[in-house]
């Protein structure tokens, strides 16, 4: 698992020729250390295909939520038939017209840039409870990685713990076609014929490969586990790394949101890695952090031809520019 979820790589180059370490997969670890940084979510400019604007929406979706928050408390100890979190919303009296694309945007940023989906499909009771969970018990800093070894020296460093240098206890590329279990312990068959016992076993197969009975098990799994398995979902997230000649953004600004005019979620944040706290202002860095890839159409319709855009993202660089002072960027893809 972690070999998809961590995964950095090179990009661009500094003024050494070396190239930047960025991560493809998670960004963002929840205890702060000295290769993290705490984003300053205060710190952001606001932007929609006019040019900066000012979104004065913040404060009535917060008190929205907090009385939502609130009513999910009340469902789950009634229990009383649970809701998604768009009518809890509503109820609570948040409800914007749906081609109201800067209410779109503040959603997205409190919502859907965490739980990946819109407010429409997902649980209000089980999101609080994630919510409440995550942050209540692990703490409400999201520390950025900006480690150069790169997210998964954490996980290297505490195998290291037990394991060897090619330790022949830990089996690559090795298929598991079944899991037998029962009150004595577990057995594991692989594809080549091979197996392993143990008193217990921790399964981490990813949800497609449970979905799709990749691995059968004996005896099989309860029927509220399969349910469980099958009512969830996965969606795809989208980062994106730009460097560019010089950096011609605001290079004391952290984070650029972006309010579409007719789509939800597309492109909807930009995060300088440029900024000091980062990789520095020589970087010329930006990226679109991850994404989920639920984007949804609005029927908004433009009352006037657009202008030309103002906003400091669409720069016509050519490709034969040499980069004397590479700058990085980094996008959070739309869904």
């Amino acid at each position: 698992m972690t070999g998809h979820r961590l995964v950095a790589t090179d990009f661009g180059e500094n003024h050494y020729g070396d190239p930047y370490r960025v991560e493809l997969g998670a960004n963002w670890l929840q205890k702060h250390n000295d290769a993290t940084v705490l984003p300053d979510y205060e710190n952001y400019l606001t932007y929609n295909e006019t040019g900066e604007i000012e979104i004065d929406l913040w404060d009535a979706y917060d008190e929205a939520d907090k009385v939502a928050t609130a009513e999910a408390g009340r469902l789950l100890t009634d229990n009383v038939r649970d809701q998604s979190t768009r009518a809890g919303l509503a109820l609570a009296g948040w409800n914007p017209e749906v081609d109201d694309m800067s209410a779109a945007l503040v959603e997205w940023i409190n919502f859907d840039w965490s739980i990946a989906v819109p407010h429409d499909y997902s649980s209000l009771i089980f999101n609080t409870a994630v919510e409440n969970f995550t942050y209540g018990l692990l703490g409400d800093e999201e520390p950025f990685i900006v480690d150069s070894r790169g997210y998964n020296t954490i996980v290297s460093g505490e195998a290291l713990t037990f394991l060897q240098p090619n330790d022949p206890r830990l089996l690559l590329n090795t298929i598991v076609t079944d899991i037998s279990h029962s009150d004595s312990g577990v057995t594991v068959h692989n594809a080549d014929g091979t197996c392993i016992s143990a008193a217990y076993a921790i399964n981490t197969s990813s949800l497609g490969v449970l979905k799709h009975d990749s691995v059968s098990y004996t005896p099989a799994l309860p029927t509220w586990k399969s349910t469980a398995i099958q009512n969830f979902g996965m969606t795809t997230y989208t980062k994106i790394f730009l460097q560019f000649p010089t950096t011609f953004w605001p290079q004391d600004t952290e984070l650029f949101y972006h309010a579409d005019p007719h789509e939800r979620g597309n492109y909807p944040v930009f995060q300088s890695l440029s900024h000091a706290a980062y990789l520095g202002v020589d970087s010329n860095l930006s990226s679109q952090p991850p994404q989920p890839n639920n984007r949804t159409a609005s029927n908004a319709k433009p009352t006037q031809k657009p202008k030309p855009r103002s906003w400091p993202f669409s720069p016509r660089c050519s490709p034969t520019s040499p980069f004397p002072n590479p700058r990085l960027f980094s996008i959070r893809a739309g869904r």
